[in-house]
């Protein structure tokens, strides 16, 4: 007869291989995924990552071989989250421009959206035990990263980063961690905002809040600080380094798209929320709902609520999308992109398993957790499916960037072009001018906040060639606006065209035309 002991550790090994099994089929999964992208014929890969990634790519490929940060070639930009440009760099230096770089890049991306499933599921079971609660929160929080990130932009880096302090924080709040460990938790803090400088909202709450309602003195928390901040030196490294070499505080595609005034506010960033997709339904509306509903049933609770130091870090957590989209509003009348619904994502992991731990019984009845069991995992296939075919819009940009460099190959120069330039500036072996300024010098935004005629500033540029995107009539002449996509409350330039367009052509109702700067 087996010992009590040795039967429990023999009924729990299956139980074990199962767990592992189903990690390495999440991992497959999203590898799968994302890597089917090189199934397609030719070079069609390319259109499953997004134009903006492009702007990394060609300033990771400039700092490589000439030691510049730089876009166009004349102009220094630091026009991107730093440790994701480091990130794209490193892979340009072993790889080069080739294939290799593209699978490898695609493949760390998977990886970084599975190590962010681990963490995620290591945090809820911590809150919930282990079980299929956890998996399945863990699941949807994961898929979700991964649709946002699946582009090549730097949420995927910024929300495992963020994964991990939230799992640290969990195993030691902070006012019990010695200078060691609050040494590395700093580092962990400064890796997260130098993947995606925004997320400093997160740490400018938790300190807040921390130091308002933690257990600690003031003196006490501050002399905490002094390690929390030796181990995120990095940030103000990067913050010394901009203001010397740039002569910014921040990125300067952050100061691109808030050129508004602060008043009134613009609703335009947020009307991505309203729009009818699969992310929206599948992703961004359910987790809204969801974290509402977790916030109210943890009002509710008067057992088993979340103590001060747990209570600090997810409200710092959740403060993130509260205080971000209204700021958003404040500064930018700029579209919103897919992948600012990252601060989404973490919420979810910090909020929803103090909601459902007492809960747990009702949530394991058959009635409710077959359906669940089942449904989840359906729908994030359905989810993970669905960014399997080419993005229409997505395929227009690479239609027309393909254009774009035939013209070039005939016509050497350097090109100017604004919205949609990334890929055609990969795609293009001539230097391309930014015209929005995401990845220009902080010079640039004179023209732009001076409302100067687009045509001038073009000769001074010294360009070529400028390919204008979705130009209005004016008359018989076509009237072009730089930044195209900035709203009615942002400064731009305006330049009139009334010569014939050297090319012009249209994919999914993109018009570019290209015009001779004389």
């Amino acid at each position: 007869m087996i010992p009590a002991p040795a039967a429990e550790s023999a009924r729990s090994r299956p139980a074990s291989r199962l767990a592992r099994g189903a990690d390495l089929a999440v991992l497959f999964a999203f590898l799968g995924v994302l890597l089917f992208r090189f199934f397609r014929p030719g070079d069609q890969y390319l259109s499953y990552f997004t134009d903006d990634f492009f702007y990394y790519f060609e300033v990771a490929r400039n700092l490589v071989e000439t030691g510049v940060s730089t876009f166009d070639g004349s102009r220094l930009t630091n026009g991107y989250h730093p440790l994701w440009l480091l990130v794209v760099a490193a892979h340009y230096a072993v790889f080069g421009d080739t294939l290799a770089f593209f699978v490898v890049f695609t493949i760390v991306i998977g990886l970084l959206c599975w190590g962010s499933y681990l963490v995620f599921r290591s945090s809820a079971a911590a809150v919930t035990g282990e079980g299929v609660a956890s998996r399945l929160l863990a699941l949807y929080a994961a898929c979700f990263l991964l649709v946002l990130s699946r582009t090549g932009m730097e949420v995927s880096s910024a929300v495992f980063f963020g994964a991990l302090l939230l799992r640290r924080l969990q195993q030691h709040p902070f006012a019990e961690q010695n200078g060691r460990q609050l040494a590395l938790t700093g580092l962990c803090a400064s890796l997260m905002v130098l993947s995606r400088i925004d997320t400093a909202i997160y740490i400018m709450l938790f300190v807040v809040l921390q130091g308002a309602a933690g257990p600690d003195r003031l003196p006490a928390f501050i002399r905490r600080l002094v390690p929390f901040g030796v181990g995120g030196l990095l940030v103000p490294v990067y913050v010394a380094i901009n203001l010397l070499v740039f002569d910014t505080l921040t990125p300067v595609s952050g100061t691109a798209k808030h050129l508004k005034a602060l008043l009134p506010l613009s609703l335009r960033p947020i009307d991505r929320f309203f729009q009818m997709d699969a992310i929206n339904v599948l992703f961004v509306w359910p987790a809204m709902a969801l974290l509402a509903a977790a916030a109210v049933l943890l009002l509710r609770q008067r057992a088993e609520r979340p103590g001060r130091a747990q209570a600090i870090v997810i409200l710092s957590f959740i403060g993130m999308p509260v205080v971000y989209y209204p700021l958003l509003c404040l500064l930018s009348d700029w579209p919103m992109w897919t992948w600012y619904f990252y601060p989404l994502v973490l919420p979810l992991v910090a909020l929803l398993p103090h909601a459902i731990r007492p809960r747990l019984d009702r949530l394991s009845r058959p009635l409710i957790a077959r359906p669940l069991l089942f449904a989840v995992p359906a729908a994030m296939a359905v989810a993970l499916a669905g960014l399997l075919p080419l993005n229409p819009a997505s395929y227009s940009i690479y239609q027309a960037a393909q254009r774009i460099a035939e013209f070039s190959a005939k016509n050497p120069g350097c090109l100017a072009m604004g919205d949609r330039g990334g890929m055609p500036a990969y795609l293009v072996p001539g230097p391309i001018v930014q015209l929005e300024g995401l990845v220009e010098d902080r010079a640039y935004f004179d023209n732009i906040s001076r409302r100067r005629d687009l045509v001038e500033v073009l000769r001074e540029l010294k360009v070529d060639y400028y390919v204008a995107t979705n130009p209005v009539r004016d008359g018989d002449c076509l009237r072009a606006r730089e930044p195209r996509m900035s709203g009615p409350q942002s400064p731009r330039m305006e330049g009139v065209f009334c010569a014939p367009p050297l090319a012009q052509f249209e994919y999914e109702g993109y018009r570019n035309y290209i015009w001779k700067v004389e």
